[in-house]
């Protein structure tokens, strides 16, 4: 499908609902960040080279690697996937959503050198699917073991172990 865009969402909505929103999510299983570098001095650096770059400067000392990464657009965007241990369970509850979303904020803050992009804290983001088409810049979304992370199955995290070492951002 060449002439059009494929999402994601990440979170399980209650099937009672035809919306997808906040209050509509039951639970996610990943953790997942939008570097947007098109923007940045890395415009065009290679995935692998920009993740060797963070790795290099210290990006990965408060936050583990990412489970897997996607490059959502060859050498303008990525996605950072942390995939965890167990459903973060939302139910709908604001105080859950607003947890979720603190801890994304929080992450995406870390990585803004790198070119974060806040919109995607939002619990009911959607992201491209790998092996589909990005329509805008006809390259295809695909899904990266960084070099730390080859021969080895994607690592799970605990939601709270992530939370951890940014309570206090």
């Amino acid at each position: 499908m060449p002439d059009c865009n494929i999402y994601l969402a990440p979170a399980e909505f209650d099937p009672q609902t035809k919306k997808r929103t906040k209050t509509a999510v039951q639970q996610i299983n990943t953790l997942i960040i939008d570097l947007d570098y098109k923007n940045t001095d890395f415009k065009g650096m290679e995935a692998e080279q920009l993740m060797e770059y963070a790795w290099s400067r210290g990006f990965f000392e408060k936050i583990p690697c990412p489970s897997f990464c996607m490059e959502s657009s060859a050498g303008l965007g990525l996605h950072l996937i942390w995939l965890l241990d167990k459903p973060f369970v939302v139910n709908g509850d604001y105080r859950n959503i607003n947890r979720w979303e603190r801890v994304l904020k929080a992450i995406c803050k870390h990585f803004a050198p790198l070119g974060a992009d806040n919109a995607c804290c939002d619990i009911g983001h959607v992201f491209r699917v790998a092996g589909t088409t990005n329509t805008k810049t006809d390259a295809t979304a695909k899904l990266l073991f960084w070099e730390e992370l080859r021969n080895t199955e994607p690592v799970h995290y605990d939601f709270e172990a992530v939370e951890k070492p940014f309570l206090s951002s």
